[in-house]
């Protein structure tokens, strides 16, 4: 058989998927691999309103590899432990990476022991913690307060470390079910404020166009942002 094809070029050899990497076979075992196999399953039949995103958070830190992820609002924790898992897992293939996680209530969430060493969580309002940070994040996730106003001053105060490698996400512009539509919904008061996190979202990219956006309509939505 001739290892040139139809117009003239060499053959890709097949593939071949039955390898792992001397990390792999050093560390994907017992904890971890337990992890791994947890937010697979909560991405697949998870009951939380953000169950079907988990498995997403965990590839786009293992693919971009960020060095400081910052996650503004972290209640249960569910998505925090994606991320570190995700952080242990570039720390183990000699990637460093670690996560801040910011609340103004106390989290319920239970970090295993060893993932501690990549966490910081800090009890703080989101826009008073923003206004004293003295630099950026490659990888920053908003999932806190949802009115319009917060969403837009989060990524305001975000802005001066932004930079084209920077991913944001954020989570429920397509709050309360609307999927696969963004959720305009006008409300006078409480967490929604405004029109939503889309709200705020769109007052920022309004005055600050050289910005993208793109959202994975499941789960009331995970939109990835980034500028251009």
């Amino acid at each position: 058989m001739s290892n040139i094809d139809i117009y003239g070029n060499q053959k890709i050899k097949p593939m071949n998927f039955n390898w792992l990497s001397n990390p792999a076979k050093k560390h994907l075992h017992g904890d971890i691999l337990q992890s791994i196999t947890r937010i697979i399953d909560d991405s697949i039949g998870g009951p939380g309103d953000s169950s079907l995103h988990q498995s997403t958070l965990l590839s786009l830190v293992l693919s971009t590899k960020p060095t400081n992820i910052l996650e503004l609002g972290c209640r249960d924790g569910r998505s925090t432990y994606s991320l570190l898992v995700g952080c242990h897992l570039l720390n183990l293939y000699g990637i460093k990476s670690k996560v801040t996680s910011v609340d103004i209530e106390d989290t319920t969430f239970q970090c295993p022991l060893y993932l501690e060493g990549n966490w910081n969580f800090v009890k703080n309002d989101a826009i008073n913690f923003l206004k004293n940070q003295s630099y950026g994040y490659d990888l920053v996730i908003i999932d806190d307060w949802h009115s319009s106003e917060h969403v837009y001053n989060e990524l305001t105060l975000l802005k001066p470390f932004i930079t084209n490698k920077t991913i944001i996400l954020l989570h429920d512009l397509m709050h309360s079910n609307s999927t696969p539509e963004y959720n305009i919904t006008k409300y006078t008061n409480g967490e929604f404020e405004g029109t939503g996190p889309y709200g705020g979202v769109q007052k920022f990219i309004k005055e600050n166009n050289s910005y993208e956006m793109s959202t994975i309509p499941v789960n009331h939505g995970l939109t990835i942002m980034r500028k251009i």
